[in-house]
């Protein structure tokens, strides 16, 4: 009786061994895949930049403003509402008690 349970036990672990190898595969082919999609875009990216001028390569890249008005605008947004994440309305909240 042992013997049959440990051979039902080993077929057992021998699928889900063969399971995870394959999800394992998967995986390692997706991540095969992003790289080479990453290196594309950055010859893609190296191409474009190559292309550009002097001048063009002057012109300042207004990012970072952008950045952080979606930011305040999400903090505005929250703040609003009353919802608050952590406290960080908590000086808003203040004010508005105060009022």
């Amino acid at each position: 009786m042992l013997v049959v349970v440990s051979l039902v036990c080993l077929v057992f672990i021998v699928r889900a061994t063969s399971r995870a190898n394959a999800q394992a595969a998967a995986v390692q082919k997706d991540i095969n895949n992003l790289k080479q999609q990453e290196l594309n875009l950055r010859k893609q990216a190296d191409a474009i930049k190559n292309s550009l001028s002097a001048e063009q390569l002057q012109i300042p890249v207004r990012r970072t403003y952008a950045g952080r008005s979606k930011a305040f605008l999400m903090v505005a947004f929250v703040c609003g509402f009353g919802i608050g994440v952590a406290g960080n309305c908590a000086s808003q909240k203040n004010r508005r008690a105060a009022a």
